[in-house]
């Protein structure tokens, strides 16, 4: 997630552009990307328009709160 993280804002940085601006630019491709999947042509057209820095965050959030999760249920089951 962290390679991830660090190549997007690589790319983002060399764009000169704002995050929003560059999200916008790369929709029309990834929408034709989409066509032959429909759910994901349906959560594409629900993060259109929103954050992108926001749904990072959030994507990031819940991605953690899982790993820990993870953790959590591994350490009771040693415990027991």
């Amino acid at each position: 997630m962290a390679t991830s993280e660090a190549a997007w804002l690589t790319v983002l940085a060399r764009s000169g552009q704002d995050e929003q601006e560059w999200v916008e630019q790369l929709w029309p491709a990834a929408e034709q990307a989409a066509l032959a999947y429909p759910r994901l042509r349906e959560s594409y057209a629900q993060q259109r328009g929103k954050d992108p820095r926001a749904a990072r965050e959030r994507d990031f959030q819940y991605g953690l709160e899982r790993v820990l999760d993870g953790l959590e249920t591994r350490l009771r089951s040693e415990r027991s």
